[in-house]
């Protein structure tokens, strides 16, 4: 479900075949193909480079034979040749598979990763297992923290731009004692603990990959059905969460604080002094992979929860009632929870009983009530 970047003849590297048909001529298609077949370097170089590379030399020899036979013309049309094929070369380059600077910034941006460890559950007391999970594209490291009474339901959760599993240790040690489930925080790859292998870059599909690599950890190490695992997905781990909700089956599908997608959100967050088209110009330069606006109404949860602070400074509270309203679940399967006065990065602080009995409804799990005794929550399949 993730938008698929396709490019044009420009961007092509003239050694890599046409996709089979009914195939997109997609980026992700040529980096398989870069990745696989590991071509040579004139065999990378974009049609773009080679055509800018060719009007360029063209426009030298036009301006070269102007200029020793004293022609006017000859030399402006050689200079201006020139210069539009060296601009085309440069865009060709960077802009092009080959080198595919911009995307990586771009990625970067988005994605920030942070690779620093702040704590551990060790110095917080937090009891849990360490988890290592091998991957093609690095080491998935992370932690596996058992809930405060014997359960099989497990959260896999996400976190956003910039956090790593070390930053949300306490937040999700307070959402234990209320919602009494196990919760596997891993990394990913490059981020954190999480190490990424040499030539492996950080993307969005990267990021998917990763959480369904996680979720095969809970199958095959756990011996968990979808029935036991849920998602729990923040701000651009939202944006994840729903992409593997499309790709395997979940009991409940959690997004705190997420976009229907990033261009939206900025534009959404500009100035109204804005001009319109440089709304759209925003907007276009910062489109991304994840329409979770659109992912969201194919997920294969059986429930969904959407919660936003009305408050949020980053991603509009309208943005998260917009992903709650395009959920097709039946009403008894959906909740949306408005955080009144949460920001961006403070919703656990908002947390409110009937935010945790909402939690522990959808999850089917034990609870503990606000008198003190355990009681069962309505059984849920």
């Amino acid at each position: 479900m993730l938008r698929t970047p396709e490019i044009g003849i420009y961007h092509w590297p003239v050694g890599c075949p046409k996709p089979p048909a009914g195939e997109a001529p997609s980026q992700r298609y040529v980096e398989k193909w870069l990745r696989e077949k590991n071509p040579s370097t004139l065999e990378r170089v974009s049609y773009g480079t080679y055509a800018g590379a060719l009007a360029t030399v063209l426009g030298l020899v036009t301006a070269t034979v102007g200029f020793f036979k004293d022609n006017k013309i000859a030399k402006w049309i050689g200079g201006v040749l020139a210069g539009i094929g060296a601009l085309a070369t440069l865009v060709g380059n960077f802009c092009g598979i080959e080198w595919d600077s911009i995307g990586r910034l771009y990625n970067n941006l988005l994605i920030s990763p942070n690779g620093k460890v702040e704590t551990t559950p060790d110095e917080k007391g937090i009891k849990c297992e360490n988890v290592s999970i091998e991957t093609n594209r690095g080491e998935l490291n992370g932690y596996y923290i058992p809930a405060p009474v014997p359960t099989k339901k497990t959260i896999i959760f996400l976190n956003g731009r910039g956090y790593n599993a070390s930053l949300c240790l306490d937040e999700f040690s307070k959402l234990q004692q209320e919602v009494p489930v196990n919760v596997l925080m891993v990394d990913y790859c490059g981020m954190g603990k999480s190490k990424l292998n040499k030539g492996e870059k950080i993307t969005q599909e990267g990021l998917v990959l990763d959480a369904e690599a996680m979720y095969q950890y809970l199958v095959e190490k756990k011996g968990l059905t979808a029935n036991d695992i849920s998602l729990f997905g923040v701000s651009l781990g939202g944006a994840v969460a729903i992409e593997l909700a499309n790709r395997r089956e979940v009991n409940t599908l959690v997004v705190q604080s997420s976009f229907t997608t990033v261009e939206e959100a900025v534009k959404e967050k500009s100035s109204a002094s804005v001009p319109g088209i440089l709304k759209a110009l925003l907007g276009m330069l910062t489109r991304s992979e994840f329409d979770s606006g659109e992912a969201i109404k194919t997920v294969k949860a059986k429930r969904v929860i959407v919660s936003h602070g009305t408050d949020d400074e980053i991603i509009p509270f309208s943005l998260g009632k917009k992903l709650f309203d395009n959920v097709k679940l039946p009403e008894q399967s959906k909740a949306f929870l408005p955080l009144a006065g949460a920001f961006h990065k403070n919703f656990a602080e908002h947390y409110d009983l009937a935010c945790y009995r909402t939690f522990r409804k959808f999850l089917g799990i034990l609870s503990v009530c606000e008198g003190g005794k355990k009681e069962r929550e309505p059984a849920i399949a």
